[in-house]
């Protein structure tokens, strides 16, 4: 050991030297296990277009629900449009038109403790009344309670 030198100053100076090639290795480490996540990652698929059809079916069964929670809400008034319709679950007003762009048509008959529900989309062509429409017919019931329910929906 040279002169004037304690052997304290060399254990801290070998700590350090320790301390900094732990570090370098760790950052070594992250660096090769980031770059082979960037080589090995999966492409990113491109997002799959909505099918206009099946986003008028659940638009129509969600008004349908929609028909049976207004009526709750109003003690049984009936809504005139979709636009009177509370919003969705998910906080979002009910659409009042198809996957085509086109609104819908609402047709609502009955009364007491039963109403016939129609909810129509013009369909692809836009042309209501054809042969591409697609139809929700659906009941909603008032039970003795007083509570409004949807009792059956289907489309054609």
């Amino acid at each position: 050991m040279a002169r004037g030198q304690s052997s304290s100053g060399n254990i801290f100076s070998r700590a350090i030297d320790v301390r900094v090639a732990a570090l370098a290795i760790v950052v070594a480490i992250a660096a090769f296990a980031g770059l082979y996540m960037l080589l090995t990652r999966e492409p990113v698929a491109e997002p799959v277009p909505l099918d206009p059809a099946e986003v008028t079916q659940n638009a129509m069964y969600s008004s349908i629900e929609g028909i049976a929670q207004h009526m709750r809400d109003t003690s049984g008034k009936v809504p005139q449009s979709i636009a009177e319709l509370p919003l969705t679950p998910a906080g979002k007003p009910q659409s009042p038109k198809d996957g085509w762009g086109t609104d819908f048509f609402l047709k609502i008959t009955g009364g007491g403790t039963r109403w016939t529900i129609e909810i129509r989309s013009a369909g692809p062509d836009a042309t209501r009344g054809n042969a591409d429409d697609l139809v929700l017919d659906g009941t909603v019931e008032r039970d003795s309670s007083g509570l409004y329910y949807v009792s059956n929906a289907s489309t054609r």
